[in-house]
């Protein structure tokens, strides 16, 4: 008995792979519960109570074999175009099998990427949302095809004109399940006074659409690069840069507002204490020194914080001066 239900489990791990084999596993799940019950040398039941024991057993295993795990990595690429030049996106995608991809600075208008197109449409669907200025900004969202359904995608929000391509959104459904799911370029608010106060209020802008979002029913996860390290660990040299862009206690305080309403920086949330960065100058070689800031983030309702099941910085991964975050749930 033991043996079949370890070999039970092992297909349970890989069942969700295929929707073929997930049949099968609940199909054999389900008979050889029967003949367990008719082998009472097997399984002793000597009353109802063991029934229900020996039941509810068998249920938790067929539950635990139709839960699917999805991933989503999110990626400020600083230039889609150059990451594929490079050689650097061919073997992320293969490494990481994403079943959706956030991009960031993808630095190019959509007549632009017609190659990039071809070579990954019939995994993905594809959703660009550039800048009105070439070569600049720009969002991105892939979906793999098969791994969702009632695939929607959109850009910006009401009350944010949004001609730097800071926001595109997808909604789907997955296990009966409502998603909205954003890329997220904030702005860098450093050109400027007029750029830096229109930083802060994208941030609040940003947090009512989220906000909004939730109370419509779905489920929200937001993803990117939004140009803040909130606390003193989200960077490596929080004394010289306090009061700087980019760890600006007006900027710092607008995030914390995003955490009074109930949304959770999953990484943090899962690892309070744990010292990663997301980005680093390139032209003072930080990398090597691992001299950074986390400024990248999977942000959700902190009741959604129990369904996740990972979170990690992929920091070996190049092409970029930052590096991709990947969130499994």
């Amino acid at each position: 008995g033991q043996d079949i239900v370890s070999s039970l489990r092992m297909d349970a791990k890989r069942c969700h792979k295929n929707s073929n084999s997930l049949s099968r596993s609940i199909f054999v799940l389900k008979n050889v519960r029967t003949w367990l019950l008719r082998k009472l040398g097997v399984v002793k039941i000597r009353n109802f109570r063991d029934f229900r024991k020996f039941d509810c057993f068998f249920g938790k295993i067929q539950f635990f074999a139709t839960i699917r795990t999805m991933k989503i990595v999110s990626w400020n690429v600083n230039g889609v175009r150059a990451i594929e030049k490079k050689g650097e996106l061919a073997g992320f995608l293969e490494k990481t099998a994403p079943d959706i991809f956030l991009l960031q600075e993808i630095k190019s208008q959509p007549e632009n990427l017609r190659k990039i197109e071809e070579r990954y449409g019939g995994e993905f669907l594809i959703f660009w949302h550039s800048a009105e200025k070439a070569g600049y900004s720009g969002t991105g969202i892939w979906v793999r095809r098969g791994a969702v359904e009632n695939v929607r995608f959109s850009s910006g929000f009401p009350g944010f004109a949004d001609s730097e391509g800071r926001v595109a959104r997808v909604d789907f459904s997955r296990d009966g399940v409502d998603f909205a799911v954003f890329s997220v370029y904030a702005p860098n608010g450093g050109k400027s006074e007029s750029a830096w106060a229109e930083k802060l209020e994208f941030y609040k802008k940003f947090l009512a659409e989220m906000n909004r979002t939730r109370e419509s029913g779905r489920e929200v996860i937001f993803g990117g690069d939004f140009n803040c390290a909130h606390e003193a660990i989200d960077l490596a040299r929080p004394r010289e840069n306090d009061g700087k862009i980019g760890f600006h206690p007006a900027e710092r305080a607008e995030i914390s507002k995003w955490i009074s309403a109930g949304w959770r920086d999953v990484f943090r949330a899962k690892f309070p204490g744990k010292i990663v960065y997301s980005w680093w100058h390139v032209i003072s070689r930080a990398r090597e020194r691992n001299v950074g800031w986390r400024i990248d983030y999977f942000f959700a309702d902190r009741g959604f914080l129990d369904r996740i099941r990972g979170v990690e910085y992929l920091t070996e991964q190049m092409g970029s001066d930052h590096c991709p975050v990947e969130l499994k749930f």
